[in-house]
C-alpha cells in the first residue's frame, strides 16, 4: 500500500481519481490548498505528494510547496500535474518534482511516477 497525499483545488479529476486509488488499496488524502498540504505532512507520512500545478504556491518565505516538500520531506516523492502541456513542459517546473504528468485519468501513469520511474514525458489525458 502506497501513502498519498493529492494536492488539487479541482475536485472534478480529484474525487474520482481519490475514490479509484482507494478501491485499489492505497491510503489516499486529498486537500485543496497548499497550506492544508503542510498540515497534512506534519500530522501524518507520505510515500507521495501529487500536486497540481495550480496549488504550488508559496507557503513559506520564497518557497513554494514543492520546494518545502524537496527540503523538508526528501523521502516523499513528488509528482507535479497539470491539465496544461505547457507546465508539464516547463524545465523550471520539471526542476521542482521528481516526475511532472499531465491530467489523465490513467492510473498507470501515477504509478509508473509514484515507482520513481524517469520523469514521464507529458501525455495529454
Amino acid at each position: 500500500m502506497t501513502n498519498f497525499l493529492i494536492v488539487d483545488d479541482n475536485e472534478i479529476w480529484t474525487v474520482p481519481t481519490v475514490r479509484r486509488l482507494r478501491r485499489r488499496g492505497e491510503s489516499v488524502d486529498y486537500v485543496t490548498t497548499a497550506r492544508d498540504a503542510l498540515q497534512k505532512l506534519s500530522e501524518s507520512s507520505y510515500d507521495v505528494a501529487i500536486v497540481d500545478a495550480s496549488t504550488d504556491v508559496v507557503v513559506r518565505g520564497r518557497s513554494t510547496l514543492a520546494d518545502v516538500l524537496k527540503e523538508d520531506f526528501p523521502s516523499v516523492r513528488r509528482i507535479g500535474i497539470s491539465a496544461i502541456a505547457n507546465t508539464c513542459l516547463d524545465p523550471v517546473a520539471r526542476e521542482k518534482y521528481d516526475a511532472v504528468i499531465g491530467k489523465s485519468n490513467d492510473l498507470d501513469l501515477i504509478y509508473q511516477a509514484a515507482d520513481r520511474s524517469p520523469t514521464i514525458p507529458y501525455k495529454t489525458p
